[in-house]
């Protein structure tokens, strides 16, 4: 599944599962300021499980 990203950037990827997250209800990503730079090393967000419909736990073992 991750070898079709193979070809990108560290932000490229991180952009693109950004982008994806940000349509998911219950999932809150950190705001960013515009003139800020994101290191891209790790990727924290608020979940809220009663809105998704789905554990944390169960969440985690779908994306790994």
């Amino acid at each position: 599944c991750w070898r079709q990203f193979s070809h990108l950037s560290q932000k490229e990827v991180a952009e693109f599962v950004i982008n994806e997250l940000t349509k998911i209800n219950g999932i809150d990503l950190p705001y960013i300021p515009e003139n800020a730079q994101q290191s891209y090393y790790a990727l924290t967000f608020l979940f809220d499980e009663e809105k998704i419909g789905i554990s944390r736990d169960t969440f985690i073992n779908l994306v790994n």
